[in-house]
């Protein structure tokens, strides 16, 4: 890292190499960047837009091309134009396979949740009719007693030899089970032996509530087994969106072969002002073992900062909607702002979710400064302080 001449190399084998390890760093950078933008704006809103010199795509090309052995030459260039025309065949290939398979998986988690939502309907549907069954079900019972105990107030007094209280005991019968009474006393059960044992073994002897749980009983378990079925179904669906995420996983690849380049065209994405030195090129790694790639930017630029201890409440509030500011444009800069707006909507979920996860990182970033100072205490880490 040459810190003199102002550029940095830095590794960028497969993950950002700028990733900040606090929340006061993270805090001065967005600083920095809004100032920057704010800058740029005032530039603009002059009239005397400056230009930003050397462009960073070119020399990043001319760096990338310089590094790289044997020299890739850009689609239709010489002899290789098979091979561009090759290569972007193969694109559009890939392309339609994702859409196909993007298309699909969307398709199998739609499924996956309809199934799921009759599976749970049906299942409410049947535990809805097991209960009205079950309610019949008592219905009939407490009737059937009823109608047993009447009968056997009748038969006692028959014992007896008192018609008076055979007359009182039929007067209590239920309409419905009278006619199953006189059907029975009809057959003779006092000198018929082939009688049967009493009324409630009658054909005339009807429980509607008895018939209605049965009907209840049998369409509960029908309802039941349509909703194991449409489980069963949106699990299969679910099996299929997941074997679909792996397939997009793997053919999803990034589109850069040097992830110096992706690292750039990150950069390239979300600044409004890019670094004139900002590019890529391949190099041995730091270890000497191998080719490693690497992007170039700019390490020391003199720019201003924020001292945020010294601020008060009112300016760090500023501060950090300022930074906030900032941040939101950067990123607005990888896709279309009313798109970004339009899937956040009105609500405050996102805003919400955002501030939670800047108190919990906060509270993380204490937790592990604590964690230092413990380290230091146990003399597990050796620390020096700058006189």
């Amino acid at each position: 890292m040459d810190e003199a001449g102002g550029r940095g190399w830095d590794d960028a084998g497969g993950r950002e190499p700028e990733v900040l390890g606090n929340g006061a760093a993270a805090v001065i950078t967005s600083s920095v960047r809004a100032f920057d933008m704010l800058v740029w704006l005032v530039r603009v809103s002059g009239g005397s837009l400056m230009a930003e010199g050397l462009n960073p795509i070119e020399a990043g090309k001319k760096l990338h091309e310089h590094g790289e052995t044997p020299h890739r030459a850009e689609p239709g260039e010489g002899h290789d134009g098979g091979d561009a025309r090759h290569s972007r065949i193969v694109q559009i290939c890939e392309a339609l396979l994702l859409a196909l398979v993007t298309i699909t998986a969307a398709w199998a988690g739609y499924s996956a949740a309809r199934w799921g939502t009759a599976s749970r309907v049906d299942v409410a549907e049947s535990s809805t009719l097991r209960n009205l069954a079950t309610r019949d079900n008592l219905t009939a019972l407490s009737l059937r007693d009823f109608d047993a105990s009447t009968f056997n107030a009748w038969f006692l007094a028959y014992t007896l030899n008192s018609p008076q209280k055979e007359a009182i005991a039929e007067r209590r019968f239920r309409p419905e089970f009278r006619v199953a009474f006189d059907a029975w006393l009809a057959t003779d059960p006092l000198h018929n032996p082939n009688a049967p044992p009493g009324p409630t073994y009658m054909p005339q002897y009807q429980l509607p509530a008895q018939t209605q749980a049965n009907q209840l009983d049998s369409e509960a378990a029908a309802k039941f087994q349509a909703g194991n079925h449409a489980g069963l179904v949106g699990d299969d669906y679910v099996r299929i969106t997941v074997f679909l995420a792996a397939v997009l996983f793997l053919v999803g690849e990034s589109d850069y072969k040097h992830q110096g380049e992706r690292v750039v065209r990150g950069q390239r994405l979300t600044q409004a002002a890019a670094d004139p030195f900002l590019g890529w090129t391949s190099g041995i790694g730091t270890n000497g073992a191998a080719i490693k790639d690497y992007y170039v930017r700019q390490l020391r630029d003199m720019k201003g900062s924020m001292s945020v201890p010294l601020m008060d409440p009112p300016q760090l509030n500023y501060y950090g909607r300022l930074c906030g500011w900032a941040l939101a444009r950067a990123h607005a800069r990888t896709g279309r702002a009313t798109m970004i707006s339009g899937y956040l909507g009105m609500s405050e979920d996102f805003d919400r979710a955002i501030a939670d996860f800047a108190v919990a990182y906060a509270d993380q970033n204490q937790q592990d400064y604590q964690r230092l100072l413990a380290a230091i205490s146990a003399g597990r880490v050796l620390a020096t302080m700058d006189q």
